[in-house]
């Protein structure tokens, strides 16, 4: 008698989420200052506006990670005063992009 087994096994793997939090959300600017923790090198962003897309933080940001070999996903949330999502740029007082590691980085 032949037996035939099958086994399933599912892994999720978490990689490093990086949560930056931008106040305001109504036409200022800032730029964004990356630190290497091995090398001590500095990149820096071009100038960033508040209110910006996902995918326009995803293309200024996306170098400094390119450099280390992994791609990333960004997804934004804007929040109102309570802290509410809020999809009306007129109420949303702070917008938090959430950038995910698609590959783990070495440094």
């Amino acid at each position: 008698m032949r037996q035939i087994q099958e086994m399933q096994v599912s892994t999720t793997q978490d990689f490093e989420k990086t949560k930056f939090i931008v106040a305001g959300g109504n036409g200022g600017n800032f730029k964004i200052i990356f630190t290497n923790p091995k090398t001590s090198k500095v990149n820096v962003t071009d100038t960033l506006r508040d209110d910006m897309t996902a995918a326009e933080f995803k293309d200024a940001v996306k170098g400094y990670y390119a450099i280390h070999g992994s791609e990333i996903n960004v997804i934004k949330e804007s929040l109102d005063t309570a802290g509410l999502p809020t999809a009306d740029p007129l109420l949303a007082v702070k917008h938090v992009y959430t950038v995910s590691l698609l590959k783990l980085i070495n440094g």
